[in-house]
């Protein structure tokens, strides 16, 4: 029997033909240029990823533009972790790719993980493989779909049929076998999975209507394995000497096979059709456009720049209203409408019953130590950003040259060796070691913004009224304008008040240094949300209720819990939040807003302008500026609704 042969090329060109024909096609040609960002790792010189660069070439003038971001081998997982960060982050990106294996040094499934699942082209996060093993794909994986997609275009529906999987990889043979026996069209398999350790593998393989290979151990499936009339498809690559071979021996199973794939080459061509037809299909119908006419360009791309503006310096309030926690005033902000001005004590009259309150119940910790360097007897000043393990923190510090051991001293000046310094990181960033870590109360200070100058008499004027969990470096300040008073009229309302916990980080205060955003860092901070909350939360989304959150620091860890979960709303749960909210970003979860006015060209000010508009919370800006509002920690607030 002389096999027909199937070519993944000529498949992967009727693929991209049909991309470019259909709705999802037009419509992604009209509203904007998805992009699929392609991440490469290397472990020696000569492996490169091809997927980017060949589909750049490919798709030139259509609606996608892959780029590819090929990191250096000695890139470690750090900052491998930071590059899926910024992607994730970025608007301009629609999907990531990650480019397997990675070098040792860099856990696979961390990346994986840090994959924001709405962005997983590769259907690999976890709970993408969850919703494909449920039968509720988000994305499906490149390689299965090209095989699916080959068996249908080739005639060989698997319907009815049995499918043997040779390979057990979250890649290939776990997600072929999930989407296989699906009860739908195009699936309804028996599927079969054997690996290397299955025990009479040929006998397994003669009884296949079909036979995928996917096991990565050069020409393994030889003729005695498999039966007439089989259809093969070999994904395997392997490089033996030069030349590049399957994991089927080609030349003797072609004899036998009804069909049977070409011989090994590179998959990207098809692979990577395949996920871009996939993420037209799913991307194009999320995303309207901006205005019925107007296609995102390049003119219009976010930039630093568009959130500047001039704050005279007496307007930033140095310390809080004196009287005992006043009502200041708050710019009211319907979004894209006009903004309005009333004290805060009015904020009844823009709430509802049954709207949810989620506050930030963070305690600023007393994080900045004094002291001198033990060798050099010059001063120094720390300020401990997070606690990484018992007597290990991370911090930063003042000078910048300052290392190795230093003693801290107490308000009394009595002084006690404090440790070390363990490690400098890139960004100046330290890793010091504590020996009095339990005294931390006794010789550390309750840190201020670098913007206030003045010296707080009393230190709970900078901690909300509801603080808890101590681990803050900063105060969510949005909170400090509520008092036990204020709280208990809102929820006299029916308004319900829950609370969360993120710990805020000094990376609040940093300013966006480049005029693109996307080449940014965004900080960490570390969140945990109850059981409680977030059954809360869900309720009210559930009904129609509006969820109110206090502060920034809330509405990253409601957005980015929501990230994580396939539903787009929180589950109960703790990590690390690093999203960056920027124009353009659909919130999941917060509806409305109660929060500071930030410093210009601050991420801060790039999320309230999300929820509005950049004009309405520009415009406000310049009348709070006007009116001589008091600006930042301790200044007055602004509701966006």
């Amino acid at each position: 029997m002389t096999a027909t042969l199937i070519d993944g090329t000529s498949i992967a060109a009727e693929v991209r033909a049909e991309v470019g024909r259909s709705r999802h096609g037009d419509a992604l040609q009209a509203w904007h240029r998805p992009r699929t960002r392609c991440r490469a790792h290397r472990r020696r010189p000569r492996i490169r990823c091809v997927c980017a660069h060949e589909g750049a070439r490919r798709n030139r003038g259509r609606a996608w533009s892959p780029r590819q971001s090929l990191l250096p081998a000695d890139t470690s997982q750090d900052d491998a972790l930071a590059v899926v960060r910024r992607l994730n982050n970025d608007a301009r990106y629609h999907g990531i790719l990650v480019q397997l294996p990675l070098p040792d040094h860099i856990s696979e499934d961390t990346v994986i993980q840090s994959i924001n699942p709405n962005k997983d082209v590769d259907g690999l996060h976890p709970f993408n493989m969850g919703l494909l093993m449920a039968g509720r794909p988000r994305f499906i994986p490149a390689t299965p779909s090209g095989i699916q997609q080959m068996l249908l275009r080739t005639g060989n529906d698997p319907s009815g049929k049995h499918v043997v999987v040779c390979g057990r990889s979250n890649i290939v043979g776990k997600p072929i076998m999930n989407l296989l026996m699906q009860r739908r069209d195009g699936a309804n398999a028996t599927v079969t999975v054997c690996h290397t350790r299955t025990r009479d593998l040929a006998e397994m393989t003669r009884q296949a209507d079909i036979l995928i290979a996917a096991v990565g151990s050069p020409q393994m499936i030889t003729a005695d394995m498999v039966s007439e009339g089989v259809v093969v498809i070999d994904v395997g690559v392997n490089r033996v000497d030069a030349p590049l071979v399957g994991d089927v021996d080609f030349d003797a199973v072609s004899e036998k096979a009804a069909a049977i794939t070409t011989r090994a080459r590179r998959r990207g061509t098809h692979d990577h059709c395949n996920a871009l037809a996939e993420h037209a299909q799913r991307r194009a119908p999320l995303d309207p456009p901006r205005t019925a006419m107007t296609p995102q360009t390049r003119s219009d791309a976010l930039r630093t720049s568009d959130y500047d503006y001039e704050l005279p310096e007496p307007l930033i309030a140095q310390t809080p209203i004196e009287t005992a926690r006043p009502f200041p005033p708050h710019v009211s902000v319907p979004r894209r409408r006009q903004h309005t001005t009333s004290p805060l004590l009015r904020l009844a009259g823009v709430l509802r019953p049954g709207d949810v309150m989620v506050f930030n119940d963070s305690r600023v910790m007393p994080a900045r130590l004094r002291g001198n360097a033990q060798y050099r007897g010059g001063a120094i000043e720390l300020l401990l950003l997070s606690r990484i393990s018992p007597g290990v923190w991370r911090a930063i510090g003042r000078p910048d040259g300052f290392c190795a051991r230093c003693r801290i001293r107490d308000y009394g000046q009595r002084r006690f060796d404090s440790g070390e310094v363990l490690e400098i990181e890139p960004e100046g960033e330290r890793i010091i070691r504590l020996d009095g870590e339990e005294r931390l109360h006794d010789v550390g200070e309750v840190p201020l913004p670098p913007y206030i100058t003045e010296t707080l008499a009393d230190s709970e004027r900078y901690q909300t009224v509801y603080a808890r969990e101590e681990g803050s470096a900063a105060a969510p300040t949005a909170g400090l304008h509520f008092t036990d008073e204020l709280l208990e009229r809102v929820r006299a309302m029916g308004v319900q008040t829950i609370f969360v916990t993120l710990h805020v980080g000094w990376g609040t205060f940093r300013p966006v240094k480049t005029d693109d955003p996307t080449e940014h860092t965004m900080h960490s901070e570390y969140w945990e949300l109850s059981s409680e909350a977030a059954d809360a939360i869900r309720s009210a989304k559930a009904d129609g209720r509006r969820v109110i959150s206090v502060g920034t620091t809330a509405v990253r860890l409601l957005e980015n819990a929501a990230s994580l979960s396939a539903d787009n709303l929180p589950q109960a749960g703790s990590g690390w939040a690093d999203i960056f909210i920027t124009p353009g970003y659909r919130f999941k979860v917060v509806d409305a807003l109660i929060t500071n006015f930030h410093l210009p060209r601050s991420t801060l000010l790039m999320l309230v302008s999300a929820l509005a508009d950049r004009g309405t919370i520009m415009r406000a800006y310049t009348e709070a500026v006007e009116q001589r509002y008091r600006f930042y920690s301790f200044g007055d607030a602004m509701f966006i609704h």
